[in-house]
């Protein structure tokens, strides 16, 4: 679980480093934070870490930045869910306390 506006705000930040074609950022999910990577080869690199409620395993997942944004912006909600099982399995985003929206994000290799 992770604050909305924190997560936009950091995708946002954080993918203008990224390819114009494809805004890849890579989630790096470790107990109590998610740190947000863009790398790009012309750029540099830009990184940025969140505190998050989670107490699972290290798992590491590539997604469109633009996706995940879209996604972000049409929720109300505070804070949202971000449900991840491995770095092949899709996303899924949820508002917390509001179960009438699923978003399913496909990941992508980077």
């Amino acid at each position: 679980v992770v604050g909305r506006e924190d997560l936009l705000s950091t995708l946002k930040r954080v993918s203008i480093v990224a390819a114009d074609r494809a805004p890849a950022v890579k989630l790096v999910l470790t107990p109590a934070t998610l740190t947000v990577v863009s790398e790009n080869p012309d750029l540099g690199e830009a990184r940025e870490d969140l505190e998050v409620r989670y107490d699972g395993g290290e798992i590491t997942v590539g997604f469109n930045a633009r996706y995940l944004i879209d996604v972000l912006t049409v929720l109300d909600s505070e804070e949202v869910a971000l449900e991840l099982t491995d770095e092949l399995s899709p996303g899924v985003l949820r508002p917390v306390g509001d179960e009438g929206y699923t978003a399913v994000v496909m990941p992508m290799r980077i």
